[in-house]
């Protein structure tokens, strides 16, 4: 279901998306993470894209997933400017990582960004309302340090779950300290 927000539209992202999608989600990683990522940071990212491209295909592929791309129609030609994306995980990776597996089928939000051009104008509200439903227990993971988003996650109901991990994959700093991540979550019991 297309979604209208101000002067952007939020239209369902298909497998047939994926080119646009991965575009942008590097875009928004370079913008989002420029003072929190090393040097390489931005380019190992790049250097990852067909590792993101089947990323995106099989998210997008899973069963209950919800993934949209948000449009800015405000110029002549529609101009990809905000991602979201959710799915019932947890996701094989997160078995990779020290943390206490959620209970299978709980809600992931995998991915909320959008440029900086559209920051400040209620589209990542809109974005996080099209792909998790109102007070739906959901969790997601956070770059430390990211206290923008902290906020934004909190005031929708989120809270963090106390400590954080070194970043692995394209996340992970080969040559020097790394990114840590950390979980956030909403209406989730944790049972060891």
């Amino acid at each position: 279901m297309e979604v209208i927000h101000r002067q952007y539209r939020l239209i369902p992202a298909t497998v047939e998306d994926v080119d646009v999608y991965v575009d942008l989600q590097l875009k928004c990683l370079e913008q989002t993470y420029a003072g929190y990522g090393d040097e390489g940071f931005i380019q190992r990212q790049c250097d990852s894209r067909d590792e993101l491209v089947e990323e995106f295909v099989d998210n997008v592929s899973s069963a209950q997933s919800r993934a949209f791309l948000a449009y800015d129609t405000s110029a002549d030609s529609l101009s990809p400017v905000g991602l979201g994306l959710s799915r019932l995980g947890p996701l094989p990776w997160e078995s990779e990582l020290d943390f206490v597996q959620v209970p299978a089928g709980s809600r992931e939000l995998v991915q909320l960004y959008t440029l900086e051009q559209a920051h400040g104008q209620g589209l990542g509200q809109a974005l996080f309302d099209a792909v998790l439903d109102s007070e739906e227990p959901a969790y997601l993971h956070i770059v430390e340090g990211n206290a923008k988003a902290q906020r934004f996650y909190e005031k929708n109901g989120f809270s963090h779950e106390g400590f954080s991990l070194t970043c692995l994959g394209s996340w992970h700093n080969p040559d020097g300290p790394s990114m840590r991540v950390g979980r956030m979550f909403r209406g989730i019991t944790l049972t060891s």
